[in-house]
């Protein structure tokens, strides 16, 4: 769990949580929204209010405990932020360390459906991104491994080893070492990998055109091509979904031969705001409530 100082403190380097964006394994993150968390642009994602994340800090000391208990180890928690001493823009908020043992506590609480994304109890088999913080931690407390303790829909706890890899270290070093350096403190963005990045890079246009270059232009003549072609198959998929929706007419789904569910039209309410109505009768509470949001809209 970061204290108020710990989330100040983690604007001065990259914390564990922070490394799988520099690799584009992050399933929260991109590296271009880290810097611009970590340049001040936006806030952190950490001032978010997440119920998972809230659950898993209040369950990190009951997880600590049950993990002594099944494991005969004996931790204590760190409160302070570590740093690496040769490179200090690399932070550690390390969860627990394993007493007389060159061993760290990775804790984490993690709801029933992601099971499924972590391999058996006992081996490595964790996902990408925590093995990305992991070997972080380990790279900037020194230590040779670490247990990841996780507890699965609030009951049922598993416990994950992992081993101190160097050839992973040097290169989790080399690259928080080029994004701090060349990024972050030379205020310059690093690529944009997805579509958002792109928007949050460039929410406005400035009224401009450019003169068409050979490289786009042809990827324009692609992109139109292949709209012909998702057209031609949205018609298709269209025509099948009014097919089988009229066979089935007041029935809410269909099932094979083995008893297995295949296709559903189920009923469904959704309450929301008439806002044309809500305008019309009370303009200034709709004002008071609007809000503009700037967008921009992509045509071929």
């Amino acid at each position: 769990m970061l204290t108020e100082q710990q989330r100040i403190t983690r604007q001065s380097g990259l914390g564990g949580s922070d490394i799988a964006a520099l690799f584009g394994l992050s399933p929260w993150i991109t590296a271009y929204e880290l810097w611009l968390e970590k340049t001040g642009k936006i806030s952190s994602s950490y001032d978010v209010d997440n119920p998972v994340i809230e659950a898993g800090n209040r369950l990190e000391p009951l997880i600590a405990r049950w993990y002594e208990d099944v494991s005969g180890n004996k931790v204590h928690e760190i409160t302070e932020t570590l740093r690496h001493p040769d490179h200090p823009y690399l932070l550690a908020h390390i969860d627990r360390k394993v007493k007389g043992q060159s061993k760290i506590l990775e804790i984490k609480f993690a709801m029933e459906f992601s099971r499924k994304k972590w391999g058996e109890a006992g081996t490595d088999q964790i996902p990408l991104h925590y093995i990305c913080q992991v070997q972080h931690y380990l790279a900037v407390t020194g230590n040779q491994e670490a247990d990841v303790a996780v507890l699965f829909g609030g009951w049922d706890l598993k416990i994950y080893h992992i081993k101190r890899d160097e050839k992973l270290i040097s290169g989790i070093i080399a690259a928080a070492g080029r994004f701090w350096k060349e990024n972050v403190l030379a205020g310059i963005a690093p690529a944009p990998v997805t579509q958002e990045d792109v928007m949050k890079m460039f929410p406005q246009d400035n009224g401009e055109y450019l003169p068409l270059s050979p490289e786009i232009e042809a990827k324009v003549s692609d992109l139109k091509a292949l709209k012909k072609k998702l057209n031609f198959f949205e018609k298709d998929k269209k025509q099948y979904e009014q097919d089988i929706k009229k066979w089935l007419g007041e029935n809410q789904g269909a099932i094979n031969d083995n008893g297995e569910i295949v296709v559903t039209w189920k009923s469904s309410e959704r309450t929301r705001l008439d806002e044309k109505q809500m305008k019309q009768e009370h303009p200034a509470l709709w004002q008071q409530y609007a809000k503009t949001n700037i967008s921009r809209t992509f045509r071929t």
